[in-house]
């Protein structure tokens, strides 16, 4: 997750609640959070849902960035 942030790869990062949830996520706006109170809890749909929206998003930046 780290490395992939570093090198300007969009994340998707997984997790369970936890209070210290903010200081496991890398800075930046391109990073999506699917979370849940346990991490059995988070279904497909919802993974594909965030997943499928931030290529879009990448997607459309890319053709208007040219």
């Amino acid at each position: 997750m780290h490395i992939a942030a570093a090198t300007g790869t969009p994340v998707i990062i997984l997790m369970a609640h936890h209070p210290m949830f903010n200081c496991y996520i890398p800075p930046g706006e391109r990073h999506r959070v699917v979370h849940a109170r346990a991490i059995t809890d988070i279904t497909s749909d919802e993974v594909y849902g965030v997943t499928r929206a931030v290529f879009t998003a990448e997607r459309m930046a890319s053709l208007f960035s040219n």
